[in-house]
């Protein structure tokens, strides 16, 4: 897609990207391109990793480089056998809170992708800003949600970043799963 930018002309209403720009050698062109397949007033919803909640993936990532390891099942098994010995405590509790750590598909792209982007909150304000998308909804649900109306009752809709910024401060694990926003391209 990337390569036919040019050729493309925006035809979608709506995009969803959930777990792939994070993972392109360059997510910005990837977004930028989907932007350009998105017709004006259209929405986008997306999801990114968090850098603050992935730094134990991220301590993990380091230990599995340092030891030569592939994202072959062997490795893969080979690292799960010694997580333990191998990372500091913390980190290893954290992995084996999350479900992606016992599945071979799952472990490989958690932990063995071969290209993986982070970002902070003040990063996407940036990046959504500098392309004039408004902001729609910044998701958490359940209890995180309810934490933060309850911190921050004067953001109803859930869409001040720097409130979130503050937020996730103060929670770094609550978006161990991703950033999930829904966006308006400018009509």
């Amino acid at each position: 897609i990337l390569g036919l930018k040019a050729a493309l002309k925006p035809e979608y209403d709506f995009i969803v990207s959930s777990g792939v720009l994070h993972h392109m050698k360059d997510p910005l062109e990837g977004l930028d391109t989907l932007l350009g397949l998105l017709k004006p007033g259209g929405y986008m919803q997306i999801a990114l990793y968090s850098e603050s909640a992935r730094r134990s993936i991220v301590r993990a990532r380091e230990v599995i480089q340092q030891k030569g390891l592939t994202g072959s099942e062997d490795n893969i098994k080979s690292f799960r056998t010694y997580a333990q010995e191998w990372l500091a405590a913390e980190d290893y509790k954290m992995l084996t809170m999350m479900r992606d750590f016992y599945s071979m598909p799952e472990c490989r792209d958690l932990l063995f992708h071969v290209m993986e982007h982070r970002f902070t909150i003040p990063q996407l304000e940036e990046i959504f800003y500098s392309r004039k998308l408004k902001i729609l909804s910044f998701y958490k649900n359940g209890d995180p949600a309810r934490q933060y109306y309850k911190m921050f009752p004067q953001d109803p809709d859930g869409v001040n970043l720097k409130n979130w910024h503050i937020f996730e401060q103060k929670h770094p694990d609550i978006f161990r799963g991703m950033y999930f926003l829904c966006l308006q391209k400018p009509d």
